[in-house]
């Protein structure tokens, strides 16, 4: 087995905004790192796989996607966001001794393509209440059938209620256990909200960012 202790899984999610906001695919991957270049939809993510002996972000969503929307400079706006798909994040943890996981994520400072214009006053803002459900990571993503199965027992994932994202800020907490292994876990997300406020008018632009997503073996 690979001695993680200490190091962390990583996944990058790209944000674009034209006109509005939508937030792109997530790649998340068991011992590497993923970029994925913004655009306002993105093909599926195909999932990390199994990774033997070792704790895995093996999956989330393709795409998040916000719609296109207006801007007023100096108005604090929401967006609901649409993953168009499963709407789950999934941890596979295939270690034989048990151990701690937590998976925290955070949200850059929206940039234009174009100008030198920036939204940094808002956030991405997940809840997740649902159920956390069984996830076979050998079936395939969650959106397959059979792949997330009944609500998990016999573990205990810690979620707060909602998950603040702030655009430039350090990260949030999204899930953790304090001991997990041979478990795969597909952790709901109910909602995904874009709040932001800006100083200017942004008609016509794209706005690119990321969410990094990291999944740590401490808690």
């Amino acid at each position: 087995m690979k001695d993680l202790k200490g190091k962390v899984l990583v996944g990058l999610a790209s944000v674009s905004m034209l006109g509005g906001i939508a937030l792109g695919s997530v790649q998340g991957f068991a011992a590497l790192t993923g970029d994925t270049d913004a655009q306002v939809r993105f093909n599926p993510y195909s999932g990390g796989g199994e990774d033997t002996g070792n704790l895995a972000l093996a999956y989330v969503p393709a795409g998040i996607d916000f719609g296109t929307q207006n801007v007023d400079a100096g108005n604090a706006v929401s967006y609901a966001g649409n993953t168009g798909g499963a709407n789950y994040l999934a941890v596979d943890d295939d270690r034989t001794t048990p151990g701690q996981w937590k998976l925290v994520a955070a949200a850059t400072v929206l940039s234009s393509t174009t100008t030198a214009q920036t939204i940094s006053s808002g956030d991405i803002t997940l809840t997740s209440t649902a159920a956390v459900r069984d996830y076979d990571v050998s079936v395939g993503t969650p959106d397959v059938s059979g792949a997330v199965g009944n609500p998990i027992a016999g573990v205990t994932v810690t979620r707060p209620a909602s998950s603040v994202l702030t655009l430039g800020g350090g990260t949030a907490d999204i899930a953790s256990t304090a001991t997990s292994a041979n478990q795969g876990l597909a952790i709901p997300i109910d909602s995904v909200q874009m709040n932001i406020t800006s100083q200017n008018a942004h008609g016509g632009q794209t706005f690119t960012g990321k969410i990094n997503w990291t999944l740590s073996d401490t808690i």
